[in-house]
Parts: C-alpha cells; structure tokens; sequence
C-alpha cells in the first residue's frame, strides 16, 4: 500500500489469493502490523487500533490502524487514526497506548518518539472514533523521572480510580531488570509519577528475577474476579526473550504484591498483548501473532503480522488465571457433517496409536478433543505438503504443560492444573496460524507455513501411555 489512495478494500483484494493469509484472525489491509492498541468497546462496537506501517511489509514509521466488529470475529477497516507528525512529538512514530472514556470524551493515550526520545502524548477523538485531534501540548510526559537510569519509556496503560487517573509504564531499570511506573493525574494532562508498582527484583518468591528480562513491555493492570479480594492481573511482555506473561496478585495501597505468574503462551510468536473490559464485565484480550517466517518472504508477501483470537481472562476456583477464547468465535463453526466436520465418541488409541481426522477444505478449521479424567499426555499433529507441526500435552505434579515444536527455551510452558481434570484441547487452525488452548489454563500459539496451507489435515496421536478418548469434535470454520 504505497499510494495512500489505495483503499483497503483493494489492498486486500490483491492479498486474497495469498494462501497463507489468515481468513479468520485480523489483519491489516497490507503490510505491517504489531501490537493490538486502544481496545475499546465503544457505543456497543468493538474497536481495535494496532500498529501500523502502511507503507511496507517490515518495521518502521508506526501508525494507528483502526478496525471495528459488532462481534470479535467479522472486522471493518476504518481509516487510519493516527499518523506521525513531521512537526510533532511522534514524528518517528505512534508508539503503543491505550484508549479511555474521559466522560464521554474517547482520548487515546499513547507513545510519541522522536529522534529516539519515548514521550506520553494525548489525542481526542470524534463520536465516531474516526476523526482525531492531537493534544497541542504533547509530550505531556516528556521524560522518565529524574535519578531513574531506564531502558525505555513507553506503552501507557490506563484507568481510572476514585481519585483521579493512573497510568502505568513499561520500562527496564538499568542493572535490575524490568519494571512498571505507576502515574497520577487529575485530568490525563498533568501526571505526577508515583513510584514504580513492581520491578524484577521484587518478585523472588514467585519466580525468578533473571527470567524477567531487561525490560517490561506493554504493562497492563485488570481486576480479576471479585474486587472485594484485590487480586489483579498484571500483565507484561519482557525483552529481549519476548516472552508475554502475567503475574496474578493483590494492588492495594498503589502497590502490587506478585503471588503466582503464568505464562500467557507457550509459543514463540504471541507476543504484546492488551486487554479490556466489554459491557458484559468480561475481560478480553488480544495479541500480537508475530511472523516466524523470513523476512524476506513476509516482504514478498507484501503483508506481516496477525491478531490472536479474542481471549476471554478469568479466574478459576483454584486460584489460577483461565483463558478461552471468546466464545462469540463458536459463530464461524459450520455444522459437523460428511464434508465440513466430525463428530467421534468412546475412541482408544494404544500407546502411540495415531488417528487421522478428515481433511476440512479452505485450511480453517477447529479440532476439539475431550480426554478422560485419568489420561496424563497427548499429541496433536499437523500434516500439510513438506511441513509438519507437532504440538504435546502432558501433566504431572498438579501442573500441566504445552510443548511446541520450537528449540530452546520457550519450547515448553507449564501451568497449575489437578491431576484429575478431565482435559479438553482446542485447536484453532487459520492457515497459517495455528492457536491452542487446553482446559483454559494454558495457550500456544504457532506459526505454519506450507506448501499448501489448504491441504493441512489434523492427526491424533497418543502419548506414552493409552488414550481415553470421551470425544472427538471438528468443524470447518468460516466467516
């Protein structure tokens, strides 16, 4: 999309015969995309603004892309909400922010860079959320507080309290690792930093330190479940690992006290994710897919960058963070029948045994295998033309952990999970993108990328031990 007259409507148009474009997850109407911005719910729509680059399938001069949904699954481009300012504090970029309702006022709270200095920058918008207006004064936090020595200033995450605003920010502290500035403010214009809400070094007796990284990207703090008990969610995307997690804790008194952290993926490409809070009190979420791919294909390509599905966050009776997705994506199922789906009961598989599951036109789909209480691990394999994707399950000492297929250390993530839950394991397939969630404790999300993305089959494999199968579900899935 050089020519800024391009409609995205043509744009995407010229992608549609891409095979490895997603059909179901957003993205952008070409080029580059990152991190989800300004979730909102707003007059009863859902909107989502993301980071931008129009102008090329890679990195670069970041803006708000903007898209809108009466559902979390069907997607409308709007025009593009912020763009940098030649003259302004974001003539580099519009890095990551958030969007609040200032009593009905929407005003967008985000990162202006310019010539390599990170400031908080504020623009309000129209009614309709598509006509913005920048704040004159912006930077109106042009620097990190005096005596800290930090690596980063950015991504603003905003609420408000009975007092006023407050605001986090994402950061690393020179030496000690990552961590999360707390703000003040009367009226989302003047800000009085408080005093940082958690650091690396605080959080020794849930994890350790040195897994924390260098830096906190995209802080993001949510009430989780009843407010009478405090517990919280804090959310962060640590560098140089990229790896988003969360920590599940009590915020009182302006300070956050970490007592477990779970990892929000078990794969290498969800990354920066932000939440939000729907009419219906749910707490939603969505993440940054990130290639895995060259980047000399995604350039060829001509687009970069995709948005997980709509994740729904809670917190189970066991304490432990939940995550599903939002079940409004159950929509896009097609009915199982002999050409769209399956439906199998009472299935054993001996050790090792494999069951192959028909081969669902179009390369969407949805695999739902529901285990019995007693079983301990399983495989779920994807076969396509010259690629395949083998994604393990396995659970032991009242923990449950997802395996992927990558090397090193993100290869596995483990979550807190009875020994006798019955497992339920989803499978989202969109071409390239493949999701997984199990028992809503933990996720993973992968990236696929076959000769032919149309001709991936799913294949059930047990695991060391025989397999109970209660049920076997699948659907084609479509818009």
């Amino acid at each position: 999309m050089r020519d800024d007259s391009v409609s995205a409507a043509a744009a995407r148009a010229r992608l549609a015969s891409d095979p490895l474009r997603p059909q179901l997850h957003f993205t952008a109407p070409a080029n580059w995309l990152n991190d989800p911005n300004g979730l909102i719910q707003w007059q009863g729509r859902y909107h989502l603004f993301y980071q931008y680059h129009p102008y090329s399938a890679q990195w670069g001069r970041i803006h708000w892309g903007h898209a809108a949904s009466d559902d979390l699954a069907h997607w409308s481009d709007l025009p593009i909400a912020l763009a940098p300012d030649p003259a302004g504090a974001d003539a580099d970029g519009c890095w990551s922010g958030c969007l609040v309702d200032d009593t009905g006022v929407p005003t967008i709270i985000y990162t202006g860079v310019r010539a390599g200095a990170e400031g908080q920058c504020v623009a309000t918008g129209d009614d309709a959320l598509v006509a913005w207006r920048k704040h004159p004064g912006n930077p109106v936090i042009a620097a990190p507080p005096a005596g800290l020595e930090t690596l980063g200033f950015r991504d603003p995450c905003v609420w408000r309290e009975d007092d006023g605003w407050r605001m986090l920010l994402a950061t690393g502290l020179r030496g000690r690792g990552g961590a999360a500035l707390l703000y003040a403010s009367p009226d989302l214009l003047h800000w009085t930093y408080l005093h940082p809400l958690l650091t690396a070094y605080q959080v020794g007796e849930v994890c350790d330190p040195d897994e924390l990284g260098e830096i906190w990207e995209c802080p993001g703090l949510f009430p989780l479940g009843d407010p009478a008990d405090e517990r919280h969610v804090l959310l962060i995307s640590t560098l140089p690992a990229r790896r988003a997690l969360a920590f599940i804790g009590r915020y009182v008194g302006q300070r956050f006290i970490p007592e477990r952290l779970t990892p929000l993926d078990a794969g290498p490409s969800f990354y920066a994710p932000q939440a939000f809070r729907d009419a219906r009190g749910r707490l939603l979420l969505f993440g940054w897919l990130q290639e895995t791919r060259p980047e000399a294909a995604a350039l060829a390509a001509g687009w970069s960058g995709a948005i997980s599905a709509p994740r729904i966050l809670s917190r189970l009776p066991d304490g432990a963070l939940g995550m599903d997705v939002a079940p409004e994506w159950e929509a896009l199922r097609q009915a199982p029948d002999a050409t769209l789906g399956l439906a199998l009961a009472d299935v054993a598989l001996a050790p090792g045994a494999a069951l192959d599951l028909p081969l669902l036109p179009g390369g969407c789909f949805e695999t739902q295998v529901d285990y019995a209480a007693g079983a301990t691990d399983g495989v779920i394999e994807l076969d396509a033309p010259g690629e395949r994707l083998t994604i393990a399950w396995e659970r032991h000492a009242g923990a449950l952990t997802l395996r992927g297929p990558d090397a090193g250390a993100v290869a596995a993530r483990s979550a807190p999970c009875p020994d006798d839950e019955p497992i339920r394991l989803r499978l989202l397939v969109d071409r390239s993108i493949v999701e997984v969630f199990v028992n809503q404790r933990i996720c993973g999300s992968w990236r696929f990328y076959p000769a032919d993305p149309l001709a991936t089959q799913a294949r059930v494999v047990a695991g060391a031990a025989a397999a109970q199968i209660s049920a076997i579900r699948q659907w084609r899935l479509s818009l």
